[in-house]
């Protein structure tokens, strides 16, 4: 019901190959991957991916930098987690680090010691651009929007003393 997560189904089509890293496995240094990489062990080396997604198990440890489009965490991560496109954090997710998000969905009880910093793509970026083209006025439509900003400040003084 609230606050507890559904578990999802692993779409194979979507990611194409998958790699389990098991809980008994610890794997020392760093690892770039494409397609899913589920991560139920210990990683102490940065993870990074172009195109994938890098899901980390209740029981899975990262020692390093995530860097992948999609993140989805249970685990603790013990650097910076950068998800250009969709960072999920789960009730058991701890992050050690700053994260870099472009969305966010974040359940109760997950941990974040560090910065939640947004980090939109630059098809966003470019979006909202467009939407805040500069008006141009001329000096004397400033002064009259000065002066009209001006007497409702007074009033508004007026109203509460």
């Amino acid at each position: 019901m609230w606050g507890k997560a559904k578990p999802r189904k692993i779409s194979v089509e979507k990611h194409g190959h998958t790699t389990l890293i098991a809980s008994c496995t610890t794997v020392t240094g760093d690892i770039t991957f494409t397609g899913m990489l589920q991560v139920e062990g210990i990683i102490k080396g940065n993870v990074t991916s172009t195109e994938g997604e890098i899901r980390l198990a209740e029981s899975g440890v990262i020692d390093g930098e995530i860097r992948a489009p999609s993140v989805v965490i249970n685990g603790k991560v013990h650097g910076d987690v950068f998800a250009s496109d969709k960072l999920e954090l789960a009730s058991k997710a701890l992050i050690e680090g700053n994260v870099y998000y472009n969305r966010v969905e974040m359940v109760m009880g997950a941990q974040v010691n560090g910065k939640l910093e947004h980090k939109p793509t630059k098809l966003a970026e470019r979006r909202s651009k467009e939407k805040e083209k500069p008006v141009v006025t001329s000096k004397k439509d400033q002064a009259a929007s000065s002066a009209a900003l001006k007497q409702q400040a007074k009033a508004a003084l007026e109203s509460t003393g």
